[in-house]
């Protein structure tokens, strides 16, 4: 160290690549600190689909699946939180035997059920807490229904009526009368 301190010629060299991994660093921490306060809020969702049958008083959880959020849905959230115009509820909640992939595309989700008691529904809206929140629905089944695999969330409760928010697959299951379906959405915002 003394011999360092003693020179008659200064280390420039040294000296720039110390400030330069200074700044460098810097500009990681300033990115990594943008990034995580600013750039990346989430808004995370999935569906739980719970079935009761016929003359059980327990349910079964079918399946628990992250959805997708259609290009409508995105929207809609644009309309929700850049207006005071709007003032639609996402908790109409529909079903499908349709074994199609989610896409974000759709404004319905294809070959919703319309009859024996599995028809399209508004749900029950809980806080769960800050950011976070659940939508369901008990479907009763009156008739057979093989394969029900495919929901929906809405702002629209008409059956085919479109402003389709957000979709997923489920797990298939057939219903008979009598059967219930319970097909809960939670969302949260972080």
């Amino acid at each position: 160290m003394s011999s360092i301190l003693n020179r008659k010629k200064p280390l420039f060299g040294l000296y720039a690549i110390a400030i330069t991994l200074i700044l460098v660093n810097s500009a990681v921490a300033a990115n990594l600190y943008y990034r995580i306060a600013f750039v990346e809020p989430r808004v995370a969702y999935n569906v739980e689909a719970w079935v009761r049958r016929a003359g059980s008083a327990d349910w079964q959880l079918v399946s628990v699946t992250h959805n997708l959020l259609t290009n409508g849905g995105k929207d809609f959230v644009k309309t929700q939180l850049g207006t005071a115009a709007n003032n639609s509820l996402v908790d109409d909640i529909s079903l499908s035997t349709s074994a199609s992939a989610a896409d974000a595309t759709w404004h319905n989700i294809p070959s919703e059920i319309t009859n024996n008691g599995l028809e399209r529904a508004s749900g029950i809206y809980n806080t769960i807490n800050t950011g976070n929140w659940k939508v369901f629905v008990t479907f009763n089944a009156t008739g057979t229904h093989t394969n029900v695999q495919l929901t929906g969330i809405s702002w629209v409760v008409t059956a085919n009526g479109g402003a389709l928010f957000a979709c997923a697959t489920i797990t298939a299951v057939t219903l008979q009368a009598n059967d219930q379906l319970k097909i809960t959405w939670t969302f949260t915002v972080s």
